[in-house]
């Protein structure tokens, strides 16, 4: 019993348990309350094809996380080795047979219960999460971009599938993308020793702290001009909950970035933009 707990415990820090909870939480938002009607909230919370498209996109992005963490375990042991899964609990062969089945499963439910496009869709995303883990994330900001992009299509997919509301799931898409992307540059600022010993070609490693602290700033004032902007698109109640508690959230991130020059504090500037993007999802709720 105590070897099938750690077992099972290591397989749910492999996936990022977390990170997949709020993804599900952000689509499912997204369907209660944009897509909606809000009313009927209990028929939604069970009907089949959000859980199936919740379910697999889920299973995408676990099976993204364990390919990332096979590839990058040499890389892993030195900037974390406290997180390292893979040759510990849970053998590499088995994290590359896991990485395999959640996808197959992902494809499943997208032709069984979803529809073609959707399946398309997800393969592709897929396929994405595996070219970034080989090769993209040691490249100069495509692999923040890819992972970024990654983020608006798992809201985005909502739009394809249901094809209601479609600028109001895109304007949350696109505050997914900004944030990630903020918070993907800021993670390889923390990854610094461990990437450069590696030969990764990250924004810091080829331009310096410096030079991507100012790319860091140009997106973060893009993300505020547009939150700033959004007052002639959104309703007033969740424009004023937007500058409350992501508006100036995102400025303090700012100023935070400013001050970091230490593992620690990049690290401490991932995990509150991470809380920042879960505010934003929160958002939804007042559309």
């Amino acid at each position: 019993m105590a070897l099938s707990n750690s077992w099972t415990g290591a397989f749910f820090r492999l996936v990022r348990i977390n990170n997949l909870l709020i993804l599900a939480l952000m689509q499912y938002c997204a369907r209660i309350f944009i897509i909606g009607p809000k009313e009927i909230f209990l028929d939604i919370v069970f009907e089949p094809e959000i859980f199936c498209l919740s379910l697999s996109t889920i299973f995408i992005a676990a099976g993204g996380y364990i390919i990332n963490d096979y590839y990058d375990i040499k890389i892993d042991m030195i900037n974390k080795p406290e997180r390292v899964v893979l040759n510990k609990t849970i053998s590499r062969r088995a994290g590359l047979v896991l990485h395999l089945i959640l996808n197959a499963l992902a494809l499943f439910l997208c032709v069984w219960k979803l529809t073609l496009n959707v399946a398309i869709f997800m393969f592709l995303c897929g396929m994405l999460l595996w070219w970034y883990s080989n090769s993209l994330k040691r490249t100069a900001f495509w692999g923040n971009f890819t992972i970024s992009f990654l983020a608006f299509s798992s809201l985005s997919m909502l739009a394809l599938f249901y094809q209601t509301r479609v600028n109001a799931i895109l304007f949350f898409s696109f505050f997914a993308f900004l944030n990630t992307l903020i918070r993907e540059i800021i993670k390889d600022m923390e990854d610094v020793k461990g990437d450069e010993i590696y030969g990764c070609k990250t924004l810091p490693i080829v331009y310096g702290i410096p030079f991507t602290k100012n790319i860091l700033y140009l997106i973060i004032l893009i993300n505020l001009s547009v939150l700033a902007a959004s007052i002639l698109v959104i309703p007033i109640p969740l424009y004023v909950y937007l500058i409350a508690f992501t508006f100036f959230p995102c400025v303090y991130i700012g100023y935070l970035l400013y001050r970091a020059d230490t593992q620690s504090a990049f690290v401490q500037l991932a995990n509150f933009t991470k809380y920042m993007m879960v505010a934003g999802i929160l958002g939804m709720i007042l559309t």
